[in-house]
C-alpha cells in the first residue's frame, strides 16, 4: 500500500473516530468498516480502530480533568449534579470492564469479530428508548413533571463496568449502552454523557495502548501519532459540543435522540453489512 493510501486512511479514520466516539453509534465499528473498504485487512484495521481510542481517551481526561482530580482527592458519588464515584468504586468498575472487555476481546479475535448480536442489540435498546421517550413527553406534559433521577447507586456503577466491558464487542456502541442505561435510570442527559466520558477514559485510553502496539507492526509510527493527535483534537472539539447541546435537552428528548440514533445505527450496520 503507497505512503498516500496510508495518510488518507489514517486522517479519515482519525477524524471519524473523534466525531462518532461520543454519540451511539459505534465508533470502532465504522472506522474498522472503513478502513476494511480502504483495503487494510480486517483485523488490522479493528486494531488500528483501538488505537485512535487513545487520542479520545486523553481528550475525555482534558475536558473534565477538575472531576478527574475531585475524585482522586476523595470525591464520592452523592448527588448527581457533576459528580463522580468514590475511588475504590472507580478502580472496581474499571477492573469490571477490563475483565469483561478482555474476555470479550479474545474470544472475538478467535471468531473474527462477528457483529451480528450488536447490530440486534442496539436495535432492541433503541426501540425502547424510543418507547421510554414517548411516555416520558406524555407524563410530563400532563403533570408538568420533570423526570430526573437524582442520584446513582453502587449497583449501578457496576452495572455500567460491565456494560463498558461489552462494548469492545464491534458493532455494540460503548457510550450507546452507557447514555442507553442512564437514560432509563432517569439521569439528566448532560451528566449522562460527563459520566460516560469520566467512566470511559481509561478504558480508552487502555484499549489505544493496547491497540496501537499491534497497529505498528503494519503502520508507520510517525502517521499513527499523528493519527492520534488528530483524534484527541477532534474528540475534544466535539465532546465539548455535544456536552453543550445536552445540557439542553430534557430526559424525553435524551432517550428519543439516543433511541433513534441506536435504530439508524442497527439498520445501517444490517443494510451495509
Amino acid at each position: 500500500m503507497s505512503i498516500q493510501n496510508i495518510v488518507t486512511i489514517i486522517l479519515l479514520s482519525a477524524f471519524f473516530q473523534g466525531v462518532f466516539e461520543w454519540i451511539p453509534i459505534s465508533s470502532s465499528g465504522i472506522v474498522t468498516a472503513l478502513c476494511t473498504v480502504l483495503g487494510v485487512r480486517f483485523l488490522e484495521s479493528f486494531n488500528w480502530s483501538l488505537a485512535l481510542h487513545l487520542g479520545s481517551g486523553i481528550a475525555a481526561v482534558l475536558l473534565f480533568w477538575k472531576d478527574f482530580m475531585r475524585m482522586l482527592r476523595g470525591g464520592r458519588a452523592g448527588s448527581l449534579e457533576g459528580d463522580v464515584p468514590s475511588l475504590r468504586t472507580y478502580v472496581l468498575l474499571i477492573a469490571i470492564s477490563l475483565i469483561v472487555g478482555g474476555c470479550i476481546y479474545l474470544y472475538f479475535t478467535k471468531m473474527f469479530h462477528q457483529e451480528i448480536p450488536g447490530r440486534i442489540a442496539l436495535g432492541v435498546i433503541g426501540v425502547f428508548l424510543i418507547v421510554t421517550g414517548i411516555l416520558d413527553y406524555l407524563y410530563q406534559n400532563r403533570r408538568g413533571a420533570v423526570l430526573e433521577r437524582r442520584s446513582i447507586g453502587f449497583r449501578d456503577w457496576i452495572m455500567l463496568g460491565v456494560l463498558q466491558g461489552l462494548a469492545v464487542i464491534p458493532g455494540l456502541s460503548r457510550s450507546g449502552l452507557i447514555l442507553a442505561y442512564l437514560s432509563f435510570r432517569k439521569v439528566k442527559p448532560d451528566t449522562a454523557f460527563k459520566i460516560s466520558l469520566i467512566i470511559g477514559a481509561p478504558i480508552l485510553i487502555l484499549a489505544g495502548i493496547g491497540g496501537l502496539y499491534f497497529a505498528l507492526k503494519g503502520l508507520p509510527l510517525g502517521y499513527s501519532l499523528i493519527g492520534i493527535l488528530i483524534s484527541l483534537a477532534v474528540s475534544f472539539v466535539f465532546g465539548y459540543l455535544f456536552y453543550k447541546a445536552f445540557e439542553r435537552m430534557r430526559t424525553w428528548h435524551f432517550a428519543l435522540t439516543i433511541g433513534i440514533l441506536l435504530v439508524i445505527t442497527c439498520l445501517m450496520s444490517v443494510l451495509l453489512g
